[in-house]
């Protein structure tokens, strides 16, 4: 029985003109006596899919990155602005003077805008981190996808 000589796979009819399996021809390249240059036989059909498959792992690889890169970005900005509300709100609260001069409720707005510093931080600091878990996140799916 005949094999094909670029992919390895026998063949069912021994005059077979083409591979069943790559589509290679099966003809003897005639090479003139005076030509020496060697051309390369093509790849299989198999290593060509393999590339084309790999190509396609990449893309859809970096396509899932920037959706969670962008949903991470997103993320961060958010947080950070409503941070900042809160940050621009308790300065404004702890600087709440009365006009008949120091009174329990000057120090209880003092107080508040301290406690509502330490949220504004904190909302910030929470956008920053979950930021970083969603991106992470899309690494990790991005890795599985290329497995």
């Amino acid at each position: 029985m005949k094999t094909c000589m670029h992919c390895g796979n026998q063949l069912s009819d021994d005059n077979a003109a083409f591979c069943d399996r790559c589509g290679q021809s099966q003809q003897p390249v005639v090479v003139p006596p005076g030509n020496t240059a060697y051309v390369p036989p093509m790849q299989p059909a198999e290593a060509q899919n393999a590339a084309a498959l790999e190509m396609m792992r990449q893309t859809q690889k970096k396509k899932t990155l920037r959706k969670y890169n962008v949903f991470a970005i997103f993320l961060f900005i958010f947080f950070l602005i409503a941070g900042m509300v809160v940050l621009i709100g308790a300065s404004e609260m702890a600087g709440i003077r009365s006009v008949a001069g120091d009174s329990i409720m000057e120090a209880s707005y003092q107080g508040m805008g301290i406690v509502y510093r330490g949220i504004g931080i904190a909302i910030c600091t929470l956008g920053a981190f979950l930021a970083l878990v969603v991106h992470w996140l899309g690494v990790f799916r991005a890795e599985y996808i290329q497995k």
